[in-house]
């Protein structure tokens, strides 16, 4: 599906949304966001929110950035908003596992906006927040799903897996394997978890997590 094929079925099914003049490159959509989700063991929601959507066009490997604009939700942390005013749908190398490659905004709106949005929604009615398991914010919040993620527990182990994941294929597979196994990596069962990453997650974001933390 061509990037004006994958727009236009999400302003299909978004008729309260509709694109707004910009100068930058990127696409911008802004409007009432509708949706209806249900969820495993959770009530059913049907809400709106009003928002601005970001896409990169140019940067099609880029996660769009999402704005809450009608005032509803804090501008804080504690509401998962990043200092520069988008929602925090998750640490980057998770939802990029999620959506994987050549995604879709129609995937990502689907896949890690609603959730984020019906998660909100259920708060605001008294429910546990965050019911569907909270997404990891900030620098501790990165530590903590990183590390999930590679299955160790220490932020040296997992700026080890980050630098691993920065350098070439060849490279890193000489090297020691970051579990300290004593093997190289090529030969540890991690490698498995290595080549998953890199087929999944731009190397950019490896640097920049690296730096993240």
């Amino acid at each position: 599906m061509s990037l004006l094929e994958d727009l236009d079925a999400f302003l299909h099914s978004q008729p309260g949304m509709s694109l707004s003049p910009s100068q930058d490159g990127n696409v911008h959509i802004k409007g009432r966001f509708r949706f209806s989700a249900s969820f495993d063991g959770s009530p059913a929601v049907e809400d709106s929110y009003q928002i601005h959507l970001v896409a990169f066009p140019e940067h099609q490997e880029k996660l769009p950035e999402v704005y809450e604009i009608g005032g509803r939700i804090p501008r804080d942390g504690d509401h998962h908003i990043n200092p520069a005013g988008n929602l925090c749908l998750g640490s980057p190398i998770r939802l990029h596992m999620i959506l994987r490659k050549g995604f879709r905004l129609t995937e990502f709106v689907e896949r890690c906006l609603i959730p984020f949005l019906y998660a909100t929604s259920l708060a605001e009615q008294g429910h546990e927040r965050f019911k569907l398991g909270e997404l990891p914010h900030g620098a501790a919040g990165l530590l903590e799903d990183y590390a999930k993620l590679f299955g160790c527990v220490a932020r040296a182990d997992v700026l080890r897996y980050l630098e691993t994941l920065t350098l070439k294929k060849r490279r890193a597979n000489k090297k020691p394997c970051p579990c300290l196994c004593g093997r190289k990596l090529v030969k540890c069962r991690t490698h498995k978890v290595i080549v998953m990453l890199r087929a999944t997650v731009p190397q950019k974001l490896f640097k920049e997590s690296l730096a993240a933390l």
